[in-house]
C-alpha cells in the first residue's frame, strides 16, 4: 500500500549553477538528489536507495518556486516532482492497478479541499521500458476566481515507488499543452542503477512521511497525536508531535472525526510491533464503539485477522468497498499516531487533556500549584463570565505596589478545564525604569509556565529579549553575554514594547497573541495563550 511508507517528497530547494547539487537552506547538502542544467532544460537525478532515477524537464526559464519542495517554474508553467514508496503488498502488481490506488488516494484528499476529478480525463500511456503511466486532471471551482484552478497530475512506477508530477498553468487555454509537456517529461524517466528493495518502514519513518506529505499537499502545518506507549526514541525530535496516553489519543481522534463530519479522512498510523501501516479513518460509531477506515492495501487490510501480529480482526464494511470496521478496543492496541491539519488539534486541546498549557496543567486548581503563583504570590480577586458564557477567574499579585499593575485571567469551561490564560500588564508597569524588571520577569515566567517544553524553541527569542534587552539591570545566573539576542527586535517583542498593535504565533496546541489594548481603563498589553473551541 502506498501510504505505509510515504517518506519522500523530494523536498529540497534549487540553487542553480552550471551543474549543482540541490541543497537545503541551512544544514547539510543532501546526497540523494542532484540537478544539472542542459541545453534543453534541467535533468533531475535521484540516488535515494531503492528509488534511483533521472528525468529531464525541458525549458529555458527555470526557477525554484518553493524553499522546501521540488517545485519549479518552467517558462509559463509550474511543475512539482514527488515520490512515494510502495508497501510490499503492492510491489509486483500491475502498474495500472497500483496507479489507480494512488490516484484514488490523491483524489480523496484533494476532494476534501474542494478539488474534483475532471470526468473522462484519465489517460494511460506507455513508457519506453514497457511500463505504464497515468495522467488525469483535477479542477477546483470557487466563488473567488483566485481560488479556482486546474491541475494535471501524472504518475509512473520506478521499482517500488511512485514518481509523480503535478503541473499547473495560469491560462486554462494552455492546459492541453501542459498535458503534452508532462507526457514528454515522463518519457524521459529512466531507472539509474539496480538497488535492493527498501527495508520495512519503522513507525517513525511512516510518521515523518505523513507530516511531510500532508504539509506539502495542503500547504499547512500538520500536527500529530502520538501514542506514548508505542513512540520510539526518534519521535522525541519531532516537534509537531504531542505524546499522549492511548485513551487520550482515542478521545482526540473521536473529537476530530466529530468536527470534520462527512469530510473526515484522518491519516492514522498503526504499529503491531513488527510492521507499520497507514489508513484513513473517516467515522466513529458510538453505539457499536467502532471506527470505519479506508485501507489502501492492494487487497484485504493490515488490521484484518491474520494480517497483523497484534490479534486485531477488522471486518469488511458491508456496503463500501475497501472500507473496514474495527472495534475501538482493538484499534487502541495498535494505534501509533493520528495526524491533524489546521486548527483541529487546538479544537481537541480545548476538550481533552493534551497538556496545552504546560506546567499550568489542565484545570484552575492545577494553575494555582505552579511556581508562577508561588513566586509572584498571585491571589484570586474576582470571578466573571465572558461573552461566550465561560467562567473567568482573575488573579493579582499580593504585593500592594504590584496589584494594580498586573493581573492574570484564567478562562475555563464548565468543568474547570482551561481554555485560555491572559496576562495583563499596564504600559506604565512595563515602561517604568525601576519596575520594568518585575514586569519582564512576570511576562517571562508566565510564558515559560504556560507553554509546553516542545514550544519553547519558538519562544526563546521573545523571552531572551524580555530578560536581557535592558539597561542597568543585574541578572543572577546567565549573563547577557551568554545569550544571543536577535539582530533586530522580533515582532512579538515590539508588541510588548508598544510599538506594534498585535502579533500572533501558532504554537503546537495554543495560539499566542500579544495585543496592545486598554487594561483596567489604562494603556497596557495582554499576552494570551488559548485553545480553539
Amino acid at each position: 500500500m502506498i501510504l505505509r511508507t510515504c517518506t519522500a517528497f523530494l523536498a529540497v530547494p534549487l540553487f542553480f549553477a552550471a551543474s549543482v547539487a540541490l541543497a537545503q537552506v541551512a544544514g547539510e547538502v543532501p546526497g540523494d538528489v542532484t540537478a544539472g542544467k542542459t541545453d534543453r532544460g534541467i535533468t533531475v537525478t535521484s540516488s535515494a536507495p531503492g528509488n534511483e532515477f533521472s528525468l529531464t524537464l525541458p525549458g529555458s526559464d527555470i526557477r525554484p518556486l518553493s524553499p522546501d519542495r521540488l517545485k519549479l517554474g518552467i517558462d509559463d508553467r509550474s511543475v512539482e516532482i514527488a515520490t512515494l514508496p510502495l508497501g510490499s503488498d503492492l510491489i509486483g502488481k500491475a502498474d495500472t492497478a497500483v496507479l489507480a490506488i494512488y490516484q484514488h488516494w490523491v483524489e480523496q484528499h484533494f476532494h476534501n479541499n474542494g478539488w474534483q476529478l475532471v470526468p473522462a480525463s484519465n489517460a494511460i500511456m506507455a513508457l519506453p521500458d514497457g511500463k505504464s503511466a497515468l495522467l488525469w486532471r483535477m479542477q477546483k471551482q470557487a466563488p473567488d476566481p483566485a481560488q479556482s484552478g486546474d491541475l494535471t497530475l501524472a504518475a509512473a512506477l520506478n521499482r517500488g515507488n511512485v514518481v509523480a508530477l503535478v503541473g499547473s498553468t495560469a491560462d486554462a487555454a494552455d492546459q492541453p499543452a501542459l498535458d503534452a509537456y508532462l507526457r514528454a517529461v515522463l518519457l524521459t524517466l529512466r531507472p539509474e542503477q539496480p538497488a535492493p528493495p527498501p527495508p520495512p518502514p519503522t513507525p517513525e519513518q511512516n510518521l515523518r512521511g505523513i507530516v511531510r506529505l500532508e504539509s506539502a499537499l495542503f500547504g499547512e502545518e500538520v500536527r500529530v497525536l502520538l501514542n506514548k506507549h508505542l513512540m520510539t526514541e526518534a519521535d522525541n525530535d519531532l516537534a509537531v508531535a504531542t505524546p499522549v496516553e492511548p485513551d487520550v489519543l482515542m478521545l482526540g481522534l473521536r473529537r476530530v472525526l466529530q468536527d470534520a463530519g462527512d469530510k473526515a479522512a484522518i491519516n492514522t498510523v498503526f504499529f503491531d510491533g513488527r510492521s507499520a501501516h497507514t489508513v484513513n479513518v473517516d467515522a466513529y460509531d458510538a453505539k457499536a464503539d467502532a471506527f470505519t477506515y479506508w485501507d489502501p492495501w492492494g487487497s484485504g487490510s493490515f488490521l484484518a485477522r491474520g494480517s497483523n501480529t497484534a490479534g486485531v480482526a477488522a471486518t469488511p464494511h458491508p456496503t463500501r468497498p475497501r472500507f473496514w470496521i474495527v472495534k475501538a478496543d482493538q484499534f487502541k492496541r495498535v494505534v501509533y499516531a493520528v495526524s491533524l491539519r489546521g486548527t483541529a488539534i487546538e479544537h481537541a486541546a480545548a476538550e481533552i487533556p493534551l497538556g496545552a498549557f504546560g506546567a499550568m496543567g489542565d484545570t484552575t486548581r492545577d494553575v494555582q500549584q505552579t511556581d508562577l503563583f508561588t513566586w509572584f504570590r498571585l491571589q484570586q480577586t474576582a470571578v466573571s463570565t465572558n461573552a461566550a458564557g465561560h467562567p473567568v477567574v482573575t488573579f493579582r499579585p499580593a504585593a500592594l505596589q504590584l496589584r494594580p499593575l498586573a493581573s492574570l485571567d484564567v478562562t475555563t469551561d464548565a468543568a474547570s478545564r482551561i481554555l485560555a490564560v491572559d496576562l495583563r500588564l499596564l504600559r506604565s508597569f512595563i515602561d517604568d525604569k525601576v519596575n520594568t524588571a518585575f514586569a519582564r520577569d512576570l511576562a517571562n515566567s508566565f510564558l515559560r509556565s504556560a507553554t509546553p517544553a516542545r514550544d519553547m524553541a519558538w519562544l526563546e527569542p521573545l523571552v531572551n529579549q524580555l530578560l536581557y534587552d535592558t539597561q542597568g539591570l543585574v541578572f543572577i545566573g546567565k549573563s547577557q553575554s551568554d545569550v544571543r539576542l536577535p539582530e533586530h527586535p522580533t515582532d512579538d517583542y515590539l508588541t510588548f514594547l508598544g510599538k506594534k498593535p498585535e502579533t500572533k504565533t501558532q504554537l503546537s496546541l495554543t495560539m499566542l497573541t500579544l495585543t496592545n489594548t486598554v487594561v483596567d481603563e489604562k494603556p497596557g498589553v495582554v499576552i494570551s495563550l488559548e485553545t480553539m473551541r
